[in-house]
């Protein structure tokens, strides 16, 4: 009878020993689980890190192209605080700048055009507007030409705009040379009218474009108007 007691202690201890054995390999199991799912969502969370950085990098890459060819610059209104932000070519924030200090880089006319069209935005009076600014400088050859188009994209919870994108275009060249052509055309009608030959001019489909008044006086046309609305085309 002892011994059969004796066998079963002995039996629960070993059943004790081999449960206790079950449980530490349980534990173990589920902490190397535990350290493998960790390892895992960390691999993801970097990988998922570094694909949005590429990506982010890539449209800061694209974002600058665009503005520095098209001559683009971006600004920000700030309407709660009435402070200006310029953004630097990959969209980020550059500086902040109060009314007076924003107002040092362009006409003080111009400008004062450009702050009431913004408050009739910040107002509701309209939802976006276009404006011609020049810079602040009295030396003509150095002054830029700009034309600025405002609009809002950001609204607070009453919907009533927070803040307003500026996108500064540079047209200070391309006015230049629209400029030059002009005066080339300018040249080219007066030569052209007051010749005193017959001259007409067709394009490359054959159709007549001009007429100067002295081929109206030989060819007896009394309407040049109506010749040139004719599409007369040469045989």
């Amino acid at each position: 009878m002892n011994l059969d007691i004796l066998l079963s202690a002995q039996a629960d201890v070993v059943m004790q020993a081999f449960d206790g054995d079950h449980i530490l390999v349980y534990v173990m199991a589920a902490f190397l689980i535990s350290v493998f799912v960790l390892m895992f969502y960390n691999r993801l969370y970097l990988y998922r890190e570094q694909d949005a950085k590429m990506r982010s990098q890539s449209l800061n890459g694209r974002l600058a192209l665009v503005l520095q060819t098209g001559n683009l610059r971006l600004w920000l209104y700030d309407v709660g605080k009435r402070h200006y932000i310029t953004l630097s070519d990959k969209g980020e924030y550059d500086k902040e700048y109060n009314p007076v200090e924003f107002s040092e880089f362009f006409d003080r006319d111009d400008f004062e055009v450009m702050r009431k069209e913004i408050f009739n935005i910040c107002e509701d009076r309209r939802s976006a507007a276009s404006v011609s600014l020049r810079s602040n400088s009295r030396k003509k050859d150095r002054q830029r030409n700009y034309e600025v188009k405002i609009s809002i994209i950001g609204t607070d919870k009453q919907g009533r705009p927070s803040r307003l994108l500026g996108i500064l275009h540079d047209v200070t060249d391309e006015q230049a040379r629209q400029q030059k052509v002009n005066q080339l055309l300018m040249r080219y009608h007066t030569v052209f009218n007051t010749s005193l030959v017959d001259m007409l001019y067709y394009d490359s489909k054959g159709v007549l474009r001009d007429i100067n008044e002295k081929a109206c006086q030989s060819f007896n046309i009394p309407d040049r108007d109506m010749v040139l609305q004719g599409n007369f085309r040469s045989e």
